[in-house]
């Protein structure tokens, strides 16, 4: 299996940037998660139950949204072939802004938060056994986001076959990059640059990346807001044989209310 290389809290540093008139975006403005999720012991045996009713190979988070989510150590473990048998390729799609991914970013990922170009990438031509994991800095709104969109692109395009997904392994990243950087730094190509610092603020280089943001995820709501939900009645009516079809393997979690719970990632052999 191949990982697919492209090239391509918050607090304020200091009152130096309180001095900078210049609104902040809403987006990843809460500090991240603790790393370490604790779970009472009566969800912990829901997670377990999830994990085995579902095609997952490896743990999963149960969060809000219908996405979940890995963890630093299951991402690690994807970049280093543990999971090569059941994937064909990993697509890490990196959803901060363009200055923080040219400051530092995972080896191979590719940074996008347009859902037009990920819809154009990944549904022209589905791909077979791809694993398809988001983030952002701290996989709190960007990352979540994004992903929560590229699951009901997948929705809209299947939804005479519901509940069958071109691609089923979609995750957010726990933690986001900042999490993923502070414990497995070689996995990462340059440093860490925070989306509020105080050259983008000068710059203008935060400003310009949220109103980009804001439009595309603005405009993917607006298309898939045009077509109507899947019919469940139809949910084995569709491609029954299509190996690129598949059951969600998500959609237990999302009957759950888990609003405590943060993200977890995954990734393959990544040539450098």
């Amino acid at each position: 299996m191949k990982v697919t290389s492209y090239n391509s809290v918050y607090r304020f540093e200091s009152l130096k940037l309180q001095k900078l008139d210049i609104p902040l975006p809403e987006m990843d403005t809460m500090a991240p998660m603790s790393a370490t999720v604790s779970f009472p012991s009566t969800q912990k045996s829901v997670a377990f139950d999830l994990k085995a009713n579902t095609s997952a190979p490896f743990p999963v988070i149960p969060f809000k949204g219908n996405v979940p989510h890995i963890s630093p150590e299951t991402m690690c473990k994807i970049l280093s072939g543990s999971y090569k048998e059941r994937f064909e390729s990993v697509h890490i799609i990196d959803c901060r802004f363009n200055y923080e991914h040219e400051g530092g970013h995972i080896k191979g990922s590719l940074n996008c938060n347009d859902p037009a170009f990920l819809k154009e990438k990944f549904f022209k031509d589905p791909m077979e056994k791809a694993l398809v994991i988001f983030h952002c800095e701290f996989s709190q709104n960007r990352g979540p986001e994004v992903a929560s969109i590229f699951r009901s692109i997948d929705r809209k395009m299947n939804k005479e076959c519901y509940p069958k997904l071109f691609y089923p392994n979609v995750y957010v990243l726990h933690g986001g990059y900042k999490d993923f950087y502070n414990k497995y730094p070689e996995w990462c190509d340059g440093g860490y640059t925070k989306m509020v610092n105080i050259d983008a603020r000068t710059n203008g280089d935060l400003v310009r990346g949220n109103s980009q943001y804001n439009e595309n995820i603005k405009k993917a709501k607006e298309d898939i807001e045009l077509e109507p939900e899947p019919e469940i009645k139809r949910r084995n009516s569709c491609h029954s044989s299509d190996p690129k079809h598949h059951n969600d393997p998500v959609s237990p979690i999302i009957r759950h209310n888990y609003s405590r719970f943060d993200s977890r990632i995954n990734v393959f052999d990544i040539p450098f």
